[in-house]
């Protein structure tokens, strides 16, 4: 399941920005006003994480493993 919903090629804004920087300015929290422009370049897996749990002399191992599903966006513009 993609994180941000549309397709390839789809151009996105992001309005809830939380922190930003204009001319040594930094704003945070709900004082920005930033709007950003995307577009949506492909819905991809990340690389595969492994957490591996041991218990010496006791014959205890426990492998799990993931690749966590992410949105590859490009950043047109920050206004």
């Amino acid at each position: 399941m993609p994180k941000i919903d549309g397709k390839a090629g789809d151009k996105v804004e992001f309005a809830e920005v939380l922190l930003a920087n204009a001319d040594g300015n930094l704003t945070i929290g709900a004082d920005v006003k930033t709007v950003i422009k995307a577009e949506i370049l492909d819905h991809v897996k990340g690389d595969k994480v492994i957490a591996f749990k041991m218990k010496r002399r006791k014959g205890f191992r426990k492998k799990h493993g993931h690749r966590s599903h992410y949105t590859k966006i490009r950043i047109e513009d920050i206004a």
